[in-house]
């Protein structure tokens, strides 16, 4: 008799289950238009869709090329900062950010390489305690060609004075 009643019941909240469902699942379609900025809505804050990278991959990689031979006298610098006791970027950690732009043609790009300040300790093999600040090298180019040529001379930049300026502004 128990047996009977749980079936009933089983069949009961099937049946139940089935008729609350809807029998068909659509999907969403999301408009492209919530996020163009155009609409005072949305959560995107009006910035819009990502704009179109226009370097090429074969372009990207000449740029990382590029900027690796030019940060080589760099690499050296700091080198020489930590071996002689003084803070130094570690810029074999740096974070490469790069902003290309296009203007009358001719493509640019501002290269950041974004990396913290130690200041060494007694054992060489340690990198050192971080000093809290950390340091921006820009370098700038234009593409002549196939070639990434530097538009003006590579220099440091100190990113947590920035990030503060920043935040104290919002």
């Amino acid at each position: 008799m128990r047996f009977r009643t749980f079936v009933i019941l089983t069949l009961a909240a099937l049946i139940l289950t089935l008729g609350v469902t809807p029998h068909r699942a659509a999907a969403l379609e999301v408009k492209k238009s919530l996020y163009s900025g155009s609409s005072g809505g949305g959560g995107s804050g009006g910035r819009g869709p990502q704009p179109k990278n226009p370097l090429t991959p074969a372009v990207r990689q000449a740029l990382q090329q590029t900027v690796s031979d030019d940060t080589d006298k760099f690499l050296a610098e700091e080198d020489g900062k930590k071996n002689d006791g003084k803070p130094y970027v570690d810029l074999y950690a740096a974070k490469m950010k790069y902003i290309p732009s296009t203007t009358g043609g001719v493509t640019s790009c501002i290269v950041r390489l974004e990396a913290p300040e130690y200041k060494p300790s007694k054992d060489p093999t340690s990198k050192g305690n971080k000093t809290g600040a950390t340091k921006t090298l820009v370098l700038k180019y234009k593409l002549d060609g196939q070639k990434w040529v530097q538009t003006s001379d590579p220099g440091w930049e100190d990113a947590s004075a920035n990030a503060a300026g920043a935040k104290a502004k919002n």
